[in-house]
Order: structure tokens, then C-alpha cells, then sequence
């Protein structure tokens, strides 16, 4: 039984004016979108609209459009093979706005409202026909089946279309061979990157650290090399080689021993894959010695 909840009688009118508000306030939150009322033609508009698609519209679509987008190549993105795909659009945006062909780009294209005028590089359609492609997008633009025979699903990942302003990202251009940039400091450059770097700092009135301590720089070089903390006897043979400046015997032997590490786990992860396996999927030499060994400690063999 539930714990009564006692509101003293002052608080009680003050409760009654929050009940009167909020109980409209919930109401209102819980009528429907008018935006996504449904709309009771919808049934009939389908149904006209696969009439008129089956009878017309398809036919100006694979005889004036498929050609360039939903064959062999798909240009701009805009694959029109399925209706997902038309949904979708490409790089313009969605095709097709459905109940709207007054707002779908495929109208503005195909009457020559708006640049690219559609079909590329060919005569204007007949004006029943664009009245036909018209009619069709107010009645929701419906399929029946796709274009072509094995349409491309726009959902995959391969099929994915980059916007032309995404292509400008520094990662997306081609590579260009830059000279170093002139900078104040130059006894610090010691490469042309190094002059790249030390441009951007002179830039925002910065000045580069010092050069590390050879415990600092060795210490750097064994976690990007083996990922853990160097030997000490390596930090001497370091000091005594990097006298005459020879890094690269120290850095070797942190190679070496980071291909160590890599097929010490090698080992241990196919060790431990085959103690998982079941003793029927073992070997019979080593269900075998597994029988004698267990016998010569007294214990029963395996059956």
C-alpha cells in the first residue's frame, strides 16, 4: 500500500492553480503535428500514381534519364534506378520533393527553370511529357519496380556522394611540392619541415624549445618505437654513440626489439587459440602424449 502523501492545507490552493496549468499545458503536447496528419487520399493518389508511371512516366525515364543516372555510371550521385534513390538525390539535393513537383529539382531541370537543364545535351522533353513527370511527383512519385535489373543500393557505403565543397578539404588535394618558407631563426632548421614549423610559430610570435635531453629523446623514440620504457643499458650505449652523433645504431636495436614484442604476441595468441580447442580438434600425436603423461602421474587416461 502506497505511503499517503499529507499536503498541508496551506499549499493546497497553490497546488489546485498547478493541476489547472499543467493539465491543458500536457493535453496540447499530446495533439497531433497537423504537418503529419495523414492524408486520407493517400490510398487513391498511389494507386493513379503507379497507373501513370507504369503507362508513361517510366518509359521517359529509362528512354531520357537512366542512361546517365542509374546505367553503367551514376553522374552527380543521382540514381534514379529505385525510388530510394530518387528520394535521395545527389549532389543537387533530392530529386523529388513527393506531393511537390513544383519544388523538385527533377521539374526545374527537366522544363528549364533551373541549371543543369535536363536531359544533358539533348532536346527539351515534350511539354506532356513534363506535365506527365509532373503530375506523377504530386501524386507521390510511386514505383512499382526499379529501372534497371540489379539497381545499386544508395544506402552502401561505396555509393556514398561527396558534395563539392567537401572535396576542398586539405586531405582531398593533390600533392604539391611547396618551397620552404623563409623564416627569421634559420640556424634552427635543420630540415625543410623544420622550416614549415618554425614559419607558423614566428607567425604567432612563438619560439621553439630547446633541444631535448638525450634521456628525453630516447625515452620518446622507445614509446614510439616498442611502446614501453627503454633498458638502461641502451640509454648508455646512446650517450656513448650519439658522441659522434650516431643515432641510428640505437635506433636499430629498438626496432629489433620491437619486432620482438610483435612476435612474442604472435606466439602467445596462437598458444592460447590452440589451448581453447577441444581435445577432439587436437592433434592425435598430442592427444597422445597428453594420455601418457597423465598416466604416469597416477591419473585415469582421457576416453
Amino acid at each position: 500500500m502506497p505511503f499517503p502523501i499529507r499536503v498541508p492545507s496551506v499549499f493546497r490552493p497553490w497546488l489546485l492553480v498547478l493541476l489547472a496549468v499543467a493539465i491543458p499545458a500536457a493535453a496540447d503536447e499530446t495533439k497531433p503535428d497537423p504537418k503529419m496528419e495523414f492524408d486520407p487520399a493517400h490510398a487513391e493518389k498511389m494507386k493513379e500514381g503507379l497507373d501513370l508511371f507504369k503507362g508513361k512516366v517510366r518509359q521517359i525515364l529509362v528512354k531520357s534519364c537512366v542512361e546517365c543516372h542509374g546505367g553503367p555510371e551514376v553522374e552527380s550521385g543521382l540514381d534514379l534506378a529505385t525510388r530510394k534513390g530518387l528520394v535521395r538525390g545527389g549532389s543537387k539535393g533530392p530529386a523529388v520533393v513527393a506531393g511537390k513537383s513544383r519544388d523538385s529539382n527533377m521539374w526545374r531541370f527537366i522544363a528549364h527553370k533551373e541549371d543543369p537543364k535536363m536531359p544533358d545535351g539533348a532536346e527539351k522533353l515534350p511539354e506532356d511529357q513534363i506535365a506527365a513527370v509532373a503530375k506523377w511527383i504530386d501524386l507521390g512519385a510511386p514505383y512499382d519496380t526499379p529501372l534497371v535489373p540489379n539497381p545499386r543500393d544508395p544506402d552502401r557505403w561505396t555509393n556514398t556522394v561527396i558534395k563539392a565543397d567537401a572535396r576542398n578539404f586539405w586531405s582531398f588535394q593533390p600533392l604539391v611540392r611547396h618551397n620552404p618558407p623563409s623564416v627569421k631563426n634559420a640556424a634552427w632548421v635543420r630540415s625543410p619541415i623544420d622550416a614549415f614549423v618554425l614559419a607558423k610559430l614566428e607567425e604567432k610570435g612563438l619560439t621553439p624549445n630547446g633541444p631535448a635531453e638525450k634521456r628525453i629523446l630516447i625515452r620518446r623514440a622507445s614509446f614510439d618505437l616498442v611502446g614501453l620504457h627503454w633498458k638502461g643499458d641502451g640509454t648508455v650505449t646512446f650517450r656513448t654513440r650519439s658522441v659522434k652523433g650516431r643515432w641510428s645504431p640505437w635506433h636499430e636495436a629498438a626496432a629489433e626489439e620491437r619486432q620482438d614484442h610483435q612476435q612474442h604476441r604472435q606466439v602467445a595468441g596462437g598458444l592460447d587459440a590452440v589451448a581453447d580447442q577441444p581435445h577432439e580438434h587436437r592433434d592425435p600425436g598430442d592427444r597422445e602424449d597428453q594420455q601418457q603423461q597423465d598416466a604416469g602421474r597416477g591419473q585415469p587416461a582421457d576416453r
